[in-house]
């Protein structure tokens, strides 16, 4: 199979596309090492969403949006929110963190940080609290959870994990490799 690659955009000179999240309207959200979060406007344009409103962080490690419309940002100063679709942003009651991934399930959100391990908000954001399970290093790099709301949690150096109860107890899942950076779902 041969694959074709096409340009889609551009951006700053010293900006480096993190993430990305898909919206239902097909447009995409993405993050950069910069500081900066950027929306499609179609296949090439890309506008700049958070000009001037978040100047203090350089790194949007994860964008997760909820069904709700809210928008949720993980930073390397916490999390950030936007109630009206990215229009203005403030950031929440979570500060102290260095949050690498976003993930939830119905009513609850997860947060994993850079060597502070899991944290979970049960009230959309506005407060948070520090998960404290069996794992040994606390550097949580990738959160999914599945339809049954099975957490999986990936950690840079000690592998990846699977909880069926929010994260307070975990089970080591033997997959023989101890750095994972990212986890995915599929719909089905």
């Amino acid at each position: 199979t041969t694959f074709k690659w096409e340009l889609v955009g551009s951006f700053k000179k010293d900006e480096l596309v993190w993430t990305m999240e898909p919206e239902a309207s097909g447009t995409f959200l993405i993050g950069t090492w910069g500081g900066n979060i950027y929306r499609s406007e179609n296949d090439t344009t890309w506008i700049l969403w958070n000009n001037g409103q978040m100047d203090e962080v350089d790194y949007i490690w994860a964008i997760m949006k909820k069904p709700n419309g809210k928008i949720f940002v993980g930073t390397e100063r916490g999390v950030y929110i936007s109630e009206d679709n990215g229009t203005t942003w403030k950031q929440t009651n979570f500060t102290e963190g260095d949050v690498r991934c976003l993930a939830y399930y119905k009513n609850e959100i997860y947060a994993g940080t850079w060597g502070n391990g899991l944290y979970k908000s049960t009230d959309d954001g506005i407060t948070w609290h520090k998960v404290e399970n069996s794992i040994p290093k606390a550097s949580v790099v990738g959160l999914a959870v599945d339809n049954k709301g099975n957490l999986f949690i990936g950690t840079f150096d000690v592998g990846l994990y699977k909880s069926t109860d929010g994260g307070e107890t975990v089970t080591q899942l033997d997959i023989e490799y101890p750095y994972i950076w990212t986890l995915g779902k599929s719909e089905s």
